[in-house]
């Protein structure tokens, strides 16, 4: 996710910071939204996991299975859909 946000931030020149709530933390907020918000603490669930799994995938069996397919770079999907919606306050830097 840091990758993702970097890249967003680099493509479109956005500003801002990153910050990263604890496991811990998340833990306990999913108990403690379990009953109230429970669609919420499913999604800090969610997050949790995000944050915590190996979550690389590796192109290589897609590639040897689908070789005329194109990779599409994370940079070129931000260029394309991202970029053009953040308006002129956050341009697209040349590149």
């Amino acid at each position: 996710m840091n990758s993702l946000v970097e890249t967003v931030q680099r493509v479109t020149g956005a500003p801002g910071r990153v910050d990263h709530a604890s496991p811990g933390m998340m833990r306990v907020l999913a108990s403690v939204l379990r009953f109230a918000r429970p669609i919420l603490a499913d999604q800090v669930r969610a997050g949790l996991l995000m944050d915590t799994a190996d979550m690389r995938a590796d192109p290589a069996d897609r590639l040897a299975r689908f070789p005329s397919i194109p990779m599409t770079t994370l940079e070129e999907v931000v260029r394309r859909e991202i970029a053009p919606v953040a308006g002129p306050a956050v341009a697209p830097q040349p590149g």
